[in-house]
C-alpha cells in the first residue's frame, strides 16, 4: 500500500499516469512500442501477466538497464528479450536496479532496495492521515553505490509525523558484511538491517 499511494500521490501531483507503457521508461528503444501485454507499475516496477490459458512462462522485452525478479534472486541486463517462470499464483514481477520500494507488511515498513550496479537511486514514501488532505509528509530515500559500499540517506520533508517506528532495509543484489547507521554499526540478519528513522545508512561488502 505505501508504494501505491505514492504513486497515487505523484499521479495527482505530476499528472503521471499510475500504470505506464514499456516505451517510457526507454523512449529510444523501438523495440519497446510494439509492447502491449506487459506494463510499467510507477517507474519502478515492470509487471508482465501471463494472458494466454495454460501457460507457465512468460517472454519479456526488457528496456535498457539491469532488472531483478521480485521473488527471487534473478537478475537481468537490458535491452534484450528474456523468458520468466510464470506459475498460476504469481505474475512475473521485475524490479529495476537502484529502487527503493516502501512495503508494509502487519503495519510494519520494509525498503526493499535493490541495489544500482554503479551510481545512484532513489524511492519516494508520501504519508498523510489517508484522505489525501491536511498535514502530509515527503520521503526520500538515496542510493550511492560506489563498488563495494552502497549508501541510503534520507531526506524528510513535511509536517506529519512518521508512521513507523521502526523500519527493516531488505537489500538485494549487494551481499552486505557490515553496516552502520548514523556512525554507529549495527547487527545484520541476513540481507536485512533493523533500524529507527536515520539520515544515513553505510553498508560495505567485502
Amino acid at each position: 500500500m505505501p508504494y501505491w499511494y505514492t504513486l497515487a500521490w505523484q499521479a495527482c501531483r505530476d499528472g503521471a499516469p499510475i500504470v505506464r507503457p514499456l516505451f517510457w521508461v526507454d523512449p529510444e528503444d523501438e523495440a519497446l512500442r510494439e509492447i502491449e501485454d506487459a506494463f510499467m507499475l510507477g517507474e519502478h516496477l515492470l509487471v508482465a501477466p501471463v494472458l494466454e490459458s495454460g501457460r507457465t512462462v512468460r517472454e519479456v522485452q526488457l528496456p535498457r538497464g539491469r532488472w531483478f525478479d521480485l521473488y527471487g534472486d534473478g537478475e537481468y541486463e537490458g535491452p534484450g528479450r528474456l523468458t520468466l517462470f510464470a506459475p498460476l499464483e504469481r505474475c512475473p514481477v521485475l524490479v529495476r536496479a537502484g529502487s527503493v520500494l516502501p512495503v508494509e507488511n502487519e503495519g510494519k515498513l520494509t525498503l526493499e532496495i535493490f541495489a544500482p550496479q554503479t551510481d545512484s537511486g532513489t524511492g519516494l514514501l508520501y504519508s498523510d492521515a489517508g484522505d489525501g488532505y491536511g498535514p502530509h509528509r515527503l520521503d526520500r530515500f538515496m542510493l550511492n553505490r560506489e563498488r563495494d559500499t552502497l549508501e541510503i540517506s534520507w531526506e524528510k520533508e513535511g509536517g506529519f509525523p512518521f508512521p513507523y517506528d521502526t523500519i527493516q532495509l531488505s537489500v538485494h543484489g549487494f551481499a552486505i558484511t557490515s553496516a552502520n547507521v548514523d556512525g554507529e554499526t549495527v547487527e545484520l540478519e541476513a540481507h536485512t538491517i533493523q533500524v529507527s528513522p536515520f539520515d544515513c545508512v553505510r553498508m560495505e561488502s567485502k
